[in-house]
């Protein structure tokens, strides 16, 4: 009987490109192995575990038979990023073959039309198109790869978070009107005075102005 056909690798999207990177410095230090498995990646987290490998497939960096392919062994043997970027970007060209031979203009392309062509391509749809197309942003920039501003990976930040304003610091409690020369005022007279005027608790303070209006609070109690 015959075999089914294998499928074509798919780009990677559940894997970040500078975790691919950080495991080929790791080869520089250890030694390029005979063969790419999970018992080199066990110190990692499951979701690298379960990426790493079919990401170095898609890219050309291993066979069928997880083998280093020699792309990979020349990565391993780069001595610097300046050797490095120009093998990254010969992997890029030939593991995204279909995106460069699509005729798309990287270097105008909108977010959207990049999308609807990882959709058309590889069918992907949603965050995994979302995730495909930055671990492809992020290859190209390093490799000198050109593409536009709509293309580049944008930075993790506060972009587009609404800044929480900090609560406003209690007012201090005014100061108790002087009273009439012909009135003789209580100390407990002042006291409810000082009551009635005194702003009502905020919990949304900050701690050094919830001890200060509590410290009132109590020097008032203690008036009556």
């Amino acid at each position: 009987m015959a075999q089914e056909p294998t499928a074509a690798p798919k780009p990677p999207y559940n894997i970040a490109f500078a975790t691919i990177r950080g495991f080929i410095t790791k080869l520089r230090t250890d030694g390029m192995p005979s063969r790419i498995d999970k018992t080199l990646l066990k110190n990692t987290s499951g979701t690298v575990q379960a990426y790493t490998l079919p990401c170095l497939r898609f890219l050309g960096l291993i066979n069928g038979n997880d083998a280093p392919t020699p792309a990979f062994d020349a990565l391993v043997a780069a001595k610097s990023e300046e050797e490095e970027k120009p093998l990254w970007k010969t992997v890029c060209e030939k593991s995204y073959g279909e995106i460069f031979e699509s005729g798309i203009n990287l270097t105008a392309a909108t977010e959207g039309e990049f999308y609807e062509l990882l959709n058309k391509k590889y069918d992907y749809d949603g965050d995994t198109r979302r995730k495909c197309a930055t671990f492809f942003a992020n290859l190209a920039v390093f490799a000198g790869i050109p593409i536009g501003p709509y293309l580049k990976p944008k930075a993790r930040g506060t972009a587009g978070r609404t800044k929480r304003r900090a609560p406003k610091e209690a007012p201090l409690p005014p100061a108790p009107p002087a009273p009439p020369p012909d009135h003789k005022d209580t100390k407990q007279d002042r006291a409810k005075m000082l009551l009635d005027k005194f702003p009502a608790f905020n919990p949304e303070w900050k701690d050094e102005i919830q001890k200060k209006w509590f410290e009132g609070y109590e020097k008032l109690l203690a008036m009556e």
